[in-house]
């Protein structure tokens, strides 16, 4: 899907600044960034643990898999989840990766 909506966004914003509508291309440019950022980084980091997928020291009796996360570091962004739905079967699956 995001294959059709980056381009759109590009397409109507150089339409939008061939007829001198500086708004609908500021508004065309802040959509086609965040398409990109969606393909560029699908994931974001576990609020939980920062990412590091573990509280605790590794070796101590306090250390244990985050329970938010279940040990993956990440979740995938809402934009991600409507807009790129093939990551997340990628993701279900075990895959690892940027893009696929």
């Amino acid at each position: 899907m995001l294959a059709v909506l980056i381009p759109l966004a590009a397409v109507l914003g150089l339409i939008f600044w061939a007829a001198h509508v500086y708004l609908g291309v500021a508004i065309c440019a802040v959509i086609f960034a965040y398409f990109f950022s969606l393909v560029v980084h699908p994931n974001r980091d576990c609020v939980s643990c920062g990412g590091r997928k573990s509280h605790g020291p590794e070796g101590s009796h306090n250390f244990r898999r985050c329970w938010t996360c279940k040990g993956a570091g990440h979740y995938p962004r809402w934009g991600v989840m409507l807009f790129r739905r093939d990551v997340i079967k990628g993701i279900k699956a075990g895959k690892h990766g940027r893009n696929w």
